[in-house]
């Protein structure tokens, strides 16, 4: 396969990977944004957030700010990772599973609320799915609200069908009051 002159810069700054090389203005957010985005993929997740830092946030795309948003929970700043995770969402980012993961900082932080909004709004959307519905189920069943959990297992089995992890947690809502 052929390379592009981006990906070829992009492979270049994390060969070198010293980060002097990136404050002399000889590459662009599109170059900085390729390399820490390959970083993130093969595991360098410190490596790809510094990367990011350097590209103004006027110049992120959607898509960056997802990634951002990703290395930040693995540097577990959860408070940037909202704000990277809303900016990707405000760019149109089109990423499967940011509502998701969006909604699971919320739930950690104690923000059901949100995370039952952010997690609708993915199913709505026809995001991760089975997934999400899973997410929701078991926030709903935390939260002991059985009676939404029932009827929302009734959504879950026209989107996924019968068998899905909301038949589980439905299940033993009906063991506990036996």
């Amino acid at each position: 396969t052929e390379s592009s002159p981006v990906y070829d810069n992009a492979v270049y700054i994390i060969e070198d990977i010293d980060f002097d090389i990136v404050e002399n203005d000889k590459f662009d957010e599109m170059h900085l944004s390729t390399a820490a985005e390959i970083m993130f993929n093969t595991g360098k997740h410190e490596a790809s957030l510094n990367l990011y830092r350097k590209i103004p946030d006027i110049d992120m795309t959607g898509r960056a700010w997802s990634v951002r948003g990703r290395c930040e929970v693995y540097a577990g700043f959860l408070n940037s990772a909202l704000k990277s995770f809303s900016a990707a969402l405000e760019s149109g980012d089109k990423s499967l599973n940011v509502r998701e993961i969006t909604g699971m900082i919320h739930m950690i932080r104690g923000e059901n609320e949100k995370a039952l909004q952010l997690y609708d709004d993915a199913i709505v959307r026809g995001e991760n799915v089975e997934s999400v519905t899973s997410a929701k189920a078991s926030l709903l069943f935390d939260m002991g609200r059985k009676e939404e959990l029932l009827i929302f297992r009734r959504e879950a089995e026209r989107l996924l069908g019968r068998g899905s992890d909301v038949d589980g947690y439905a299940g033993l809502i009906t063991m506990e009051e036996d």
